[in-house]
């Protein structure tokens, strides 16, 4: 069960959220590696809030194709709290070699960052993303520590917005000893990796009609689908240069007008081989919405079954099915 319940007071947006898993097996593996054929019960749950606000800047520009650049802030904070579900009893977790994973470690977090967004608007009146820059950290309650510093910069842009480059670095505020980083006396903080990502995609769509007119004397699209071909060319600090290749695919069939199922596919053309495939079966029912997500191979391998509610603002409040939940 997860429950969000978003709210604005003036300027600032305040989100509180609440998950609550309840976990069964019918059969475990104790310590000596036997098969048990016996129930074993778990509740487990967790609470956070987020605020966040934005801000926002328009500069006009008098040149020949520009109208205007716009600069959004959006400033975060997110607390979250876990309690430790490792302990029990007994001393043994049942469901450490379940599909749902041992009992997680407790966490009591705050991380916050800035999100930073720069678009441009033509003289066709159209809006295109440029620039984006985004810094992250957190703070641990419980080992009194702070996290590493993520930023990541991306440049995007026409003809349909899409990202070319991105520039992503992790900083360390502490020492090789553990100790934190002077910033009085001129230490600053170290560059742990750096990693760049020159990335361009060529879509193209196709589309199916069907051979008999509906009702309104209309052909109904049966199928659609967007092949993409990237190009990604990446740099880290450790490997230096690698190269890739990758023909992608979306496909949607619309087998009856409620019914729809999405193939998702990705091809890796340097090893010819598939990298990630997965199937989405949805049908809305009245005013709730049934999915099943199958994904039977990649690094989301597993099933999702779920019902919600479509309204957008209550969608949090959902029945769901999972093989590939993880506890962070």
């Amino acid at each position: 069960i997860a429950t969000k319940m978003p709210g604005k007071f003036e300027w600032l947006n305040v989100n509180p959220n609440f998950n609550y898993y309840d976990d069964w097996v019918f059969e475990h593996i104790d310590s000596n590696q036997n098969i048990k054929n016996d129930f074993q019960r778990r509740s487990i749950w967790n609470v956070g809030i987020k605020f966040n606000t934005n801000l926002q800047g328009i500069f006009n520009i008098d040149s020949k194709n520009i109208q205007a650049l716009k600069h959004n802030i959006k400033p975060w904070t997110n607390i979250s709290y876990q309690s430790d579900f490792q302990d029990n009893e007994n001393d043994i977790d049942f469901f450490q070699n379940t599909f749902m994973g041992g009992n997680p470690n407790g966490y009591f977090y705050c991380n916050f960052g800035i999100e930073n967004d720069f678009k441009i608007k033509d003289k066709k009146q159209k809006i295109w993303d440029i620039v984006s820059w985004d810094i992250r950290s957190g703070y641990n309650w419980k080992n009194k520590r702070l996290s590493d510093i993520a930023s990541l910069i991306v440049l995007s842009g026409p003809p349909n917005g899409q990202e070319y480059l991105s520039f992503s670095m992790v900083h360390t505020l502490y020492d090789s000893s553990g100790n934190f980083l002077d910033i009085t006396k001129g230490q600053s903080p170290k560059l742990k990796s750096l990693s760049l990502n020159i990335s361009r995609t060529f879509d193209f769509n196709l589309s199916g009609e069907s051979f008999y007119p509906n009702i309104n004397n209309n052909y109904d699209k049966i199928w659609d689908s967007s092949l993409g071909l990237t190009l990604t060319a990446d740099y880290g600090i450790q490997n230096k240069w690698t190269f890739s290749k990758f023909l992608k695919s979306s496909t949607n069939v619309y087998v009856t007008q409620k019914w729809k199922i999405k193939v998702n596919a990705d091809f890796n053309l340097d090893v010819m081989e598939i990298s990630r495939l997965g199937f989405k079966f949805q049908r809305p029912l009245h005013c709730w919405e049934f999915e099943f997500d199958l994904n039977p191979m990649g690094i989301n391998k597993g099933f999702l079954f779920r019902i919600a509610i479509i309204e957008p603002s209550l969608n949090e409040i959902n029945i769901r099915q999972s093989n590939r939940r993880n506890f962070y």
